[in-house]
């Protein structure tokens, strides 16, 4: 009896990855799947994007605060669709590589299956593969699909004994998701006790930095996923190992690369980024606007801001330099359904601490303001009454007419000649042949 509870104690493990895994592929399968019941009809989300408009006297260091503040501001709005304009332009133009991201995808599905099934092997290789697909399309995804597969790679290597292995995937992925939960119900508690061991390892390691460079300069620079500055930055206390470097410009596609730190030498990553084949198209659409911008409608050249990029909303936003370490930030929300002005909201602050005063700006500028199409469609006219025509003895013609014909009978009696044997009588009746 010892003998057959010590076997279950020690099956407690796989088979609590085996019921969790099972439950989490079940919870994976296409929505198509569940019955039509379950789609709700809600309020569709307003898509919005926000436009920086000419800026002279500020460079990028200065401007970039001040876009990153309303930008998160609008994405924390459940309301609206905020996406930036480089994804915006990446979706119109097709460059998202979205082939390779449904490659990535499929690959972790079929891992996790392989994984629910204690196929180790086959859930090596799948769930590998696609830790590297989805790590070269990391700034079109969230950075949680890369993580959630990385750690189910280090569960397969540990179902699988390859204790090395399973630690230093664990290692990987929280060198640069140092914050990584992981998911309690979906793995035994030995394993868990491995990740906990590995992450004080990672917190105790020794720390390194990256220079980053781009060209063009002055673009936006991430390493894994946080915000370090515009090019040319430093990032400083990076742990030793893998991190991931993305930077993005208006105008240009999205770059990622991963990234070696050293303990020893400072590493540089230098990204040349590729130019967007449509952005002329938006850039041409803005010189349009912007002549009307703080109007109350928009010239009309602003409606292939609507049609390239498929939005609903634009924030324009115009930053001058206002003295004394200040700028003052104007921003219009406009309707581009309607082209007409929703609201203005001018804010001065401290340009060295622009992004935290205005992290209400988003908010301001969406206060007691209908997220619905002011401008109701046209209908169809409606049909043209039917004529009634009246009755032709009603009609004013027709007593006018009869009334000319007896006066022309009375006339033509009164002024005839008066036949011969008529006599000397008034009147006289009779019919001439």
């Amino acid at each position: 009896m010892r003998r057959l509870s010590h076997q279950l104690s020690a099956l407690g493990g796989p088979l609590l990855l085996l019921a969790a895994l099972t439950t989490a592929a079940r919870a994976q399968e296409p929505a198509a799947q569940a019955p039509a019941a379950t789609v709700t009809n809600g309020p569709q989300a307003v898509r919005v994007t926000t436009f920086l408009l000419k800026h002279p006297g500020l460079d990028d260091q200065t401007l970039v605060p001040v876009m990153r503040a309303l930008d998160d501001g609008l994405k924390r709005n459940p309301r609206l669709e905020m996406k930036d304009l480089d994804t915006r332009l990446a979706d119109f133009a097709q460059e998202v590589p979205q082939e390779q991201i449904d490659e990535g995808r499929v690959l972790l599905q079929e891992g996790q299956k392989a994984l629910t099934a204690l196929e180790l092997d086959k859930a090596i290789k799948k769930l590998a593969q696609a830790v590297d697909v989805l790590s070269k399309v990391l700034p079109y995804i969230k950075k949680q699909e890369l993580a959630d597969a990385m750690m189910a790679l280090g569960a397969a290597y540990f179902e699988n004994a390859e204790k090395k292995e399973a630690r230093a995937t664990f290692a990987r992925l929280l060198i640069w998701r140092s914050d990584y939960k992981v998911d309690l119900t979906k793995y035994p508690p030995a394993m868990l006790s491995v990740v906990e061991d590995v992450r004080k390892d990672v917190e105790k390691a020794r720390r390194g930095s990256l220079e980053i460079r781009s060209e063009p300069g002055a673009a936006q620079a991430y390493v894994d996923g946080r915000y370090v500055g515009v090019t040319p930055t430093f990032a400083e206390g990076l742990v030793v190992g893998e991190h991931w470097v993305t930077l993005k410009k208006e105008g240009f596609k999205k770059a990622v690369m991963p990234a070696q730190v050293s303990a020893k030498v400072q590493q540089l990553v230098s990204l040349a980024m590729e130019r967007s084949t449509k952005y002329l198209l938006v850039e041409q659409a803005l010189v349009g606007a912007e002549k009307s911008v703080s109007q109350q409608t928009l010239d009309p050249s602003a409606d292939n801001l609507k049609e390239v990029l498929f939005v609903d909303h634009a924030v324009f936003v115009r930053a001058t330099p206002s003295g004394n370490g200040q700028i003052k930030v104007d921003s219009f929300l406009y309707d581009l359904r309607t082209r007409r002005r929703l609201t203005r909201v001018t804010k001065t602050v401290p340009a060295a601490k622009a992004e935290k005063e205005l992290a209400t700006l988003a908010s301001a500028l969406y206060l007691n303001v209908s997220y619905e199409i002011e401008l109701v469609e046209s209908k169809d006219a409606p049909p043209p009454k039917p004529i009634v025509r009246k009755p032709f003895y009603k009609t004013w013609w027709f007593w006018t007419a009869a009334g000319v014909a007896v006066t022309g009978v009375v006339l033509g009696a009164a002024l005839a000649p008066r036949p011969k044997d008529c006599g000397s009588a008034n009147v006289c009746f009779g019919v001439v042949y």
